[in-house]
């Protein structure tokens, strides 16, 4: 919401100094401008920064006013986008606009410009925060982009409450988002060292989503069953001739890890979404993960019992 607001602020003031001089709500602005740059926040420094470098939207400091003026937040917007030169000198803008012949179009151009220098400034301030959060390790392997997610899983039909649909969405969510019952989660809530969350299930390695889905070998035998699933449903589309012409056919477990475990956290596949199957393969392993899940409850109850 942060982004809306800066976004919405800045191409405001552009509008603002494209009305003319004598315009009351220039007139209006003006006046609180000049009464924001005489008073002691008009004289804080700010520092040289560009969209590229992702910086927190910058507050007024009013613990000596208790308020803000709009114009000095408008002025720290500007300042974290790299445009202090528009500050500075808001003739400045009809330089940047020339070929526009109306204030009208320097408007528009204006607020696409913004919305450009936003979203970079968000994107930059998104990829830094997302690589501090040990629980996204897995979701930034397959996240790249600041964008709606498109997690098509969520939209496939389900039977209800308690259809098995259901908790496979539920628990392809967890272990995108890293807030599941894996030993690198719940070893968080006791801060035990990393290294020390080994899966209690094959006692080898830490217990990782990537190690959930792919290594662990106590699902060895269900994961390559569910492999051969996979590739016998691809086989026997009725584009497998196709796909085996053009030289890449589907071997999932010849596939790089990478595709693997994007596979596995229901993406999408480019033989899979081409062969029309996403929503098929993306069920059948949902499907395979929480007789998975239910089988390494079941395992440790057990161990508790003994």
């Amino acid at each position: 919401m942060e982004a809306r607001f800066q976004c919405a602020r800045v191409r405001l003031w552009g509008k603002i100094h494209f009305m003319p001089h004598v315009h009351p709500v220039r007139l209006v602005y003006q006046a609180s401008a000049n009464y924001d740059a005489h008073s002691d926040a008009g004289d804080e420094p700010f520092p040289r920064v560009d969209a590229d470098d992702g910086f927190e939207v910058m507050r007024p400091n009013n613990q000596k006013h208790g308020w803000n003026l709009w114009p000095a937040q408008v002025q720290r917007d500007l300042y974290s986008l790299g445009l202090e030169e528009c500050w500075r000198r808001p003739e400045s803008l009809l330089e940047m606009f020339r070929t526009a012949d109306t204030n009208e179009k320097r408007s528009k151009e204006w607020k696409i410009m913004i919305k450009q220098k936003v979203k970079k400034r968000e994107q930059v301030r998104w990829k830094r925060c997302i690589h501090t959060q040990t629980m996204l390790r897995t979701y930034i392997q397959f996240k790249s982009e600041l964008c709606l997610e498109d997690s098509e899983y969520l939209c496939d039909p389900h039977g209800g409450w308690n259809d098995l649909g259901l908790s496979a969405r539920k628990f392809l969510t967890q272990l995108r988002t890293g807030s599941n019952q894996l030993r690198i989660n719940t070893g968080r809530w006791c801060e035990l060292p990393v290294e020390e969350r080994i899966c209690l299930m094959c006692a080898k390695e830490v217990e990782t989503e990537q190690h959930f889905l792919l290594e662990c070998s106590y699902y060895e035998n269900e994961r390559m069953e569910l492999f051969s699933s996979v590739d016998k449903m691809i086989a026997a589309s009725s584009h497998a001739s196709i796909v085996a012409a053009g030289g890449d056919e589907f071997i999932m477990k010849n596939l790089p890890t990478s595709e693997q475990l994007s596979i596995m956290m229901a993406n999408n596949h480019t033989i899979i979404e081409r062969e029309k199957l996403s929503q098929k393969v993306r069920r059948m392993i949902a499907l395979e993960l929480v007789s998975w899940q239910k089988k390494r409850e079941n395992q440790l109850e057990m161990m508790e019992e003994e």
